[in-house]
């Protein structure tokens, strides 16, 4: 009787054995096929989502070609105004910007900036980020020199230092269908309020041209000035 009990009990864990072996190897199988799937999917989902962008301000550039030629043809100039932006958690994102060449021959700037956005649409909306109506807050720097003066007379030339910080409020659209576009627009509207840090150095030979505290001559002039941007960039 115990004879026969114990070859029931080792026919019992024979087949449990075995079927924990069918299991384990039905589960390998499993976790095998899902993996390279699970990977495949992250791999398009990181080839798809692209969280930087780099732009060049166009708006820049035809502004002040308008205003430097409004009158007569002066020539081409050729302000050139790049930013970097850099999605962040949930809708937020910060960038920078370099200002290289900035005015036209008798307004020179150059200068930095920083600046954040906040995304106001839901993510919804847009499939990709930094796409949408957003909020910026920014800061900038501005290294200037202004050449005054009339044709055959000696030229004041002031040389001064800006600060301003100011609210945009904008609008960023990729162009295309939006799950693989390369290419966005920017457009945005505010104002900035400039002071002035340190202090105004002018070379003027006779006194004819400066006004003594620089607020009243083009971009030297303190206070609040309004900002436009009009941006072409690309998603990397």
């Amino acid at each position: 009787m115990l004879c026969r009990a114990e070859h029931y009990y080792f026919l019992l864990c024979k087949k449990v054995f075995a079927l924990g072996l069918t299991l384990s190897a039905t589960s390998i199988g499993v976790q095998a096929q899902v993996a390279p799937d699970a990977a495949g999917l992250a791999s398009s989902t990181s080839t798809r989502v692209k969280r930087n962008i780099v732009r060049v301000d166009w708006g820049t550039v035809l502004g002040y070609n308008i205003s430097y030629n409004f009158w007569k043809n002066h020539g081409l100039v050729l302000p050139l105004l790049v930013s970097y932006e850099r999605s962040l958690s949930g809708q937020w994102s910060a960038g920078g910007e370099v200002l290289i060449n900035g005015g036209d021959p008798t307004q020179r700037r150059r200068g930095v900036g920083v600046a954040a956005r906040y995304y106001a649409l839901p993510a919804s909306r847009y499939v990709l980020p930094l796409a949408g109506k957003y909020v910026s807050p920014f800061v900038q720097y501005r290294a200037l020199r202004v050449t005054e003066g009339y044709w055959g007379s000696t030229p004041a030339i002031t040389y001064a230092r800006r600060v301003a910080a100011g609210l945009l409020l904008g609008w960023q659209q990729p162009v295309g269908k939006q799950d693989d576009s390369r290419f966005i627009l920017d457009l945005a509207a505010g104002a900035c309020y400039q002071v002035r840090t340190g202090t105004d150095r002018t070379h003027d030979l006779y006194a004819y041209y400066s006004s003594g505290d620089g607020n009243k001559r083009g971009s030297l002039r303190t206070g609040f000035r309004p900002d436009l941007r009009l941006g072409v960039g690309c998603r990397l």
